[in-house]
């Protein structure tokens, strides 16, 4: 199994007395287009994927949808909202969430800070290393296994990365 974990764009602040909640923050100008860019050089690295599966939160709902419109074009993966990926939620529920899915399938993660590093430990080492996903970073575990619950983190990429591919 192959995961690629994505944190959402760039973000509305929540400003001080403001009644709008976490959950319903929107990507900015900035983090829509920004996530287009990233969107393009993941499909160009990555190819076809299986599956986007999101936080329900609207900024990660709103990232899910640029990367689904893009890797659209090389197939349809399915496009799911899993409370699982919520912010604090645990890396033990998306384990055991990872347990539904097919070992042979490449899954595409959108999700939240510190949420996402913390898996990516969780996922990679069982805890303990820990490296810090940027706003529309990404990164790639490979041979992620139900067996082991470990898999073998092969890139982290920064959204100004993605420039040097050429989108």
């Amino acid at each position: 199994m192959q995961i690629v974990l994505v944190r959402h764009g760039i973000a509305e602040d929540v400003t001080a007395g403001s009644t709008q909640i976490d959950a319903d923050r929107r990507l900015t100008k900035k983090g829509r287009k920004q996530m287009k860019r990233v969107a393009k050089g993941l499909r160009r690295v990555l190819g076809e994927i299986d599956l986007i599966a999101t936080s329900p939160y609207t900024r990660a709902v709103q990232t899910a949808d640029i990367l689904y419109k893009e890797f659209s074009k090389e197939g349809a993966p399915v496009l799911e909202q899993v409370d699982a990926l919520k912010s604090g939620a645990s890396g033990a529920a998306v384990k055991q969430w990872l347990l539904t899915k097919d070992s042979a399938c490449t899954l595409m993660l959108v999700g939240h800070e510190p949420d996402l590093s913390t898996l990516m430990a969780y996922l990679t080492s069982g805890g303990g290393a820990y490296a810090k996903l940027g706003k529309a970073g990404a990164c790639l575990i490979d041979s992620y296994s139900h067996d082991t619950a470990k898999g073998k983190l092969l890139w982290l990429c920064t959204p100004a990365m993605f420039k040097w591919l050429g989108v």
